[in-house]
């Protein structure tokens, strides 16, 4: 009951990647197997809504991520129709940027190819091409 406590404690409201690295940190930092084996499947678990969210996102372009626990956060006032108004327009850098604070340490080597994956499938959706397909969905099957 004790780690359980620890783990209430530094974990406070963090939601997303931030629990993440909670659950990480205190997995890793476990001396106890049994203790360590408790936080690895506690992080399994918790990984799992936002490894539906990154998945979507680096396959198809897609983001959804309604309560903002996710690496990439979109800004939504960056129109893509901006650009045929100001060439100068910020859109490419400024429509999807990071989420510090939500990049889970043992992605975080990755984060630049996350990033820029879903950035480019999001262009070519943007540009009337929706038909864009996992390429390991049907191996899940």
């Amino acid at each position: 009951m004790e780690n359980l406590k620890r783990l209430v404690v530094a974990a406070g409201n963090r939601k997303g990647g931030a629990l993440l690295n909670v659950l990480y940190k205190l997995m890793i930092n476990s001396s106890d197997a049994s203790i360590r084996d408790l936080f690895a499947f506690l992080l399994e678990k918790a990984s799992l809504p936002y490894f539906t969210i990154l998945k979507k996102w680096i396959f198809s372009g897609v983001l959804e991520d309604p309560f903002q626990e996710f690496i990439v956060r979109e800004n939504k006032s960056c129109l893509k129709e901006n650009i045929e108004v100001d060439l100068n327009d910020k859109y490419w850098v400024e429509r999807f940027t990071y989420r510090e604070e939500m990049v889970p340490i043992f992605l975080a080597k990755h984060q630049q190819k996350i990033l820029q994956a879903g950035k480019y499938l999001n262009v070519i959706r943007e540009c009337g091409r929706l038909d864009i397909k996992n390429p390991f969905e049907d191996l899940a099957s």
